[in-house]
């Protein structure tokens, strides 16, 4: 039975994030001139930009993600390489930052994404300790942390009255998509994993490679529906918050020029696999890459890269016994 929830609400959301410069202030100008072809609908157009400040203490090495904060017009960037959420003023100058590298309360040692709940908490996500680390928005300070299970990614995060909707791969009940019931601990774990993760899950060996590189999602919130998605996949799910999945888009896709038939089972059994000019995914090879780079490599950075691409618990990367084979082609 399909929700009563109308395609043309998901279609009035995604025009609201398009139409930047789309107005009629705009004079329409702008819009004739990226025009190109047959295309329809809003378009986003470039109405500014930001130049960041970088200073001898601190600078953008690594971005993994942008967040507007509302109440100043200021954004936040938490950023890999720094270990830290970074928050600029619109005139591009650093104000504050949230969090600094290392192991205790209020550091990091692999920042992922960051999000603003109740305009005055900073939340900092570590994908690799499974915790959220709350800070205050007005000054900076640690406030206290929240453990959660599974991979958050890069996905997009919905802060709602009820509370906040994050896509999270989680591999012992196959979930993919948590509640955090801020301002409490509880966290719920609903929308089950697509067909093929699960089959990539339940490897008799542990998490197969699939399940394990493709552990990215999106989701998004309404007041009674939950749209989401995962990187393995090309299906948008439509479920209620108690995650009940009530129908699925399929958006239109075409397979990439010389990937092969049965791409999921090479992925999880690449051993009879001798590569093609594409690969396997960019992101297994990326992995099995840093592995070959790391091979020796006393640094705590490399020493931790090498436990997360080879440990085997629910949250791990490869197969239990898979190690990467020599450069040229996956083995």
């Amino acid at each position: 039975m399909r929700h009563p929830i109308a395609l043309a609400t998901l279609s009035l959301a995604a025009g609201v994030l398009l139409c930047t410069g789309c107005t009629a202030d705009s004079g329409g100008h702008a819009t004739r001139d990226v025009l190109r072809g047959d295309v329809r609908g809003p378009l986003a157009v470039p109405v500014d930009s930001v130049l960041l400040e970088e200073t001898g203490r601190f600078y953008i090495g690594n971005p993994f993600s942008l967040v507007p904060d509302t109440t100043d017009g200021s954004f936040l960037i938490s950023d890999f390489f720094e270990d830290r959420i970074l928050r600029f003023g619109r005139d591009g100058r650093l104000l504050q930052t949230h969090g600094r590298p290392g192991p205790g309360p209020g550091e990091f040692q692999d920042i992922g994404a960051a999000f603003i709940v109740d305009d005055s908490i900073v939340v900092g996500v570590e994908d690799d300790r499974k915790l959220l680390q709350l800070f205050s928005a007005a000054d900076g300070r640690y406030l206290r942390s929240h453990r959660f299970r599974g991979r958050v990614g890069m996905g997009t995060h919905s802060v709602t009255e009820a509370g906040v909707v994050f896509a999270s791969r989680e591999l012992v009940q196959l979930t993919s998509v948590a509640i955090w019931r801020y301002p409490h601990d509880e966290i719920d774990y609903v929308v089950p994993l697509p067909a093929e993760y699960v089959r990539s899950a339940t490897h008799a060996k542990g998490a197969g490679p699939f399940a394990a590189f493709f552990s990215m999602g999106s989701a998004v919130a309404w007041t009674d529906t939950i749209m989401s998605g995962m990187s393995g996949v090309n299906d948008i799910f439509l479920s209620t918050w108690s995650g009940e999945v009530f129908d699925t888009l399929d958006p239109p896709a075409v397979r990439r020029r010389g990937v092969p038939d049965g791409m999921q089972e090479l992925i999880e059994d690449p051993g009879g696999y001798r590569g093609s000019p594409f690969g396997l995914s960019s992101a297994l090879e990326g992995t099995l890459q840093t592995l070959r780079r790391c091979d020796g490599c006393r640094s705590s950075r490399c020493r931790a890269r090498r436990r997360a691409a080879s440990r085997n618990d629910h949250g791990g990367h490869l197969p239990h016994g898979y190690r990467p084979g020599p450069p040229g082609g996956v083995r």
